[in-house]
């Protein structure tokens, strides 16, 4: 039953009450509840299961971390760092011993909220919490992040190949600037020895110049001397 202002007396909380609280689709909440049903203080099962108070605060743990966490898994991770099993925060669970509570056994009320103020607290507005579009399932939330991370990786793979890729053009940028050096060389090579031919040919041409007058005044010397 619920008194005047939509709490129940027993300040239970049902399915519908957590996603009112949220401002999430009951489908949403429902998920929520059953993936993390772990870490959900409850009682009852199936049909007439009830959630405490405290699952206010779990859920808003699932919202916060929904934001950055890759999968469900990373989620419940973080919330077994923060909640345990029992559902208690661990930094106020007194008196527990790593150990998931028995079936049955009372779990005890969180110390932050008042048995008398427990109902108004889970229908009253959460400034704390993470708002979340409504209209996006869990499945396909957690789906999305998978294909993400999927991508993430080919993107790592494609800049290890980019990276490697990009030393062996270096490798070969630096063998290219190495036979440029040598083909440099070799011009100059080239040169020196065009100039050598050049000089030698310009001797050459000089020694036949020199022979031609030598021999041309010899004859002449002969033809006067056959005259005379």
């Amino acid at each position: 039953m619920h008194d005047e202002n939509g709490t129940r007396q027993d300040g239970l909380l049902t399915i519908a009450d957590i996603a009112r609280h949220f401002g999430l689709p009951e489908s949403t909440a429902r998920y929520y509840c059953k993936r993390f049903a772990p870490f959900m203080p409850s009682v009852g099962e199936g049909r007439r299961r009830r959630y405490r108070p405290g699952a206010l605060e779990v859920v808003e743990a699932v919202l916060d971390a929904m934001q950055t966490a890759r999968n469900a898994a990373a989620v419940e991770a973080r919330l077994a760092g923060r909640f345990a099993r029992n559902v208690l925060p661990l930094s106020s669970a007194s008196g527990y011993d790593g150990q998931p509570p028995m079936r049955g056994a009372h779990t005890p009320e969180l110390a932050s909220v008042p048995a008398e103020t427990a109902g108004m607290a889970a229908i009253a507005p959460s400034r704390a919490s993470v708002p979340v579009a409504g209209a996006l399932l869990p499945e396909a939330a957690l789906a999305l992040l998978e294909q993400q991370n999927r991508t993430l990786a080919c993107i790592a793979d494609a800049l290890s190949s980019l990276s490697a890729r990009q030393d062996e053009l270096a490798r070969l940028v630096a063998h290219a600037r190495g036979v440029e050096d040598e083909l440099a060389g070799l011009r100059r090579d080239v040169g020196n020895l065009r100039i050598l031919l050049n000089a030698s040919e310009k001797m050459q041409q000089q020694d036949l110049d020199q022979l031609r007058t030598w021999l041309t005044r010899i004859i002449d010397e002969k033809r006067r001397a056959a005259r005379g």
